[in-house]
């Protein structure tokens, strides 16, 4: 599984993103400080998602988390108001299948 996106989220403003997986099904669920927001279901990806990061939201942290049959893939990103403000785009992908050490 696979999240891409062009533009990083900003305050105020619509994020677009997309799913793309080959595993079949997957679903992507949204946090916003920790809180879930949002939940997107894809049937057949690739599939494009979007939302909107309310205003006043500058500062806060926003976790993209998904799944399909095999993976977790997960980016995490600082909110801010101009665009520069990534924590990290080094997503968090971990096999499903994997034996646990």
């Amino acid at each position: 599984m696979k999240i891409t996106y062009e533009r990083p989220p900003l305050a105020g403003k619509k994020f677009v993103f997309a799913m793309r997986t080959n595993s079949g099904r997957s679903r992507v669920n949204i946090f916003l400080n920790g809180n879930e927001i949002q939940t997107f279901d894809c049937d057949d990806p690739p599939c494009y998602q979007a939302f909107f990061v309310p205003q006043g939201t500058a500062g806060s942290t926003l976790l993209l988390r998904g799944f399909d049959g095999r993976e977790e893939y997960e980016i995490f990103f600082f909110i801010n108001e101009d665009g520069l403000g990534i924590l990290t785009d080094s997503p968090q992908k971990t096999d499903r299948d994997a034996e646990p050490v």
